[in-house]
């Protein structure tokens, strides 16, 4: 365990009890780097959530745009879109 000393993150009403409340920390660098990745796997999965989502959505763009070209209005389930 690291001790740090940080009186400037206390929220004690006065800097003596600040200094007895806060004067010393102990952190557990491994608790620190274990949250750290937990919170970066929880984005990671978000992520390739939406790269799906966004390889769906261009697929559709493409077809679309394939249809124009070849001389025709696409129809609904080429162009991606509902309704």
């Amino acid at each position: 365990m690291a001790v740090l000393k940080d009186p400037g993150r206390s929220s004690a009403p006065s800097p003596a009890a600040a200094e007895q409340a806060f004067s010393t920390r102990e952190v557990s660098p491994r608790d620190l780097v274990e949250r750290v990745l937990a919170g970066r796997a929880d984005v990671a999965a978000e992520l390739a959530g939406d790269l799906a989502r966004v390889q769906t959505a261009n697929a559709a763009i493409l077809r679309a745009a394939l249809a124009l070209t070849m001389g025709g209005a696409p129809t609904k389930e080429e162009d991606g879109r509902e309704g």
